[in-house]
């Protein structure tokens, strides 16, 4: 499985090597702008980091779901799943170097994101102390623990939230070109059957959320444990499900 975690992962390479590209010319932007005491480039380098933080995680799923359909549609690149690997390791390392791919581009922008505001504590030198002041206020008012894991929670649920949300991807694009394999509305067809799938499940959700455990973590967190707990428990029924159509139909 390592061998085809690798060669999945070198899929999205061009995206990765744009994204860092990315990512450098606004970290040595707003660095540039503090040099020359810039603050309208600044204010835009750092707008531009946080805005694409959210459109490029978001991307590199939605790529991944492309790549996948391409993998289904094309002779080429369908020959994957006549190797006599078997379909559960094909779909687990597309699944795995998915989720890898967000994290690892969400990692990036974290760690930008952290060098610019390092930077910015530098630059205001005084105002360095406005910002000790208003991080007092939160450890007073929520525990700095408290704070901390709030958000570390938060952001993990919204991860299964959009891990879920490609997994269902992979989901109704492996339904429509396993069932209409040779149909050129197989495109159009799995798009409308991703929405479909998705309104089922959050619609599944919003029924059963008043008996699901609502134990908050940290306080007040967005997300109750029984967010993660449905989301977790979806996203391996759609894995299972994904990967048994694709072994009835794309098996050797």
């Amino acid at each position: 499985m390592g061998k085809l975690m690798k060669y999945e992962w070198k899929k999205q390479r061009t995206s990765r090597m744009i994204v860092m590209v990315a990512l450098a010319a606004c970290v040595l932007a707003f660095l540039g702008g503090m040099l020359v005491e810039k603050d309208a480039l600044m204010g835009v380098s750092v707008t531009l980091l946080f805005v694409g933080a959210f459109f490029v995680v978001f991307y590199m799923g939605i790529e991944s779901i492309l790549i996948l359909n391409r993998d289904l549609k094309t002779k080429q690149s369908y020959m994957i799943w006549m190797t006599p690997k078997s379909v559960w390791e094909i779909l687990g390392a597309k699944f795995v170097v998915a989720i890898a791919q967000m994290f690892f581009v969400f990692a990036l922008y974290a760690i930008a994101g952290l060098l610019c505001f390092v930077g910015t504590i530098q630059y205001v030198g005084e105002l360095g102390n406005v910002f000790a002041i208003i991080r007092d206020s939160f450890i007073r008012l929520s525990g700095e623990g408290q704070l901390i894991a709030q958000i570390i929670w938060n952001l993990f649920c919204i991860f299964v939230g959009w891990t879920e949300i490609v997994m269902v991807g992979y989901l109704a694009v492996i339904g429509s070109r396993t069932i209409l394999r040779d149909s050129k509305y197989a495109g159009g067809i799995s798009i409308v059957a991703f929405f479909v799938i998705t309104f089922i499940i959050e619609k599944i959700y919003n029924l059963i959320s008043n008996v699901l455990p609502n134990v908050e973590v940290a306080g007040n967190s967005i997300f109750g444990v029984g967010y993660l707990v449905y989301y977790i428990i979806i996203c391996v029924a759609v894995f299972l499900l994904s990967g048994w159509m694709a072994d009835k139909k794309l098996s050797v």
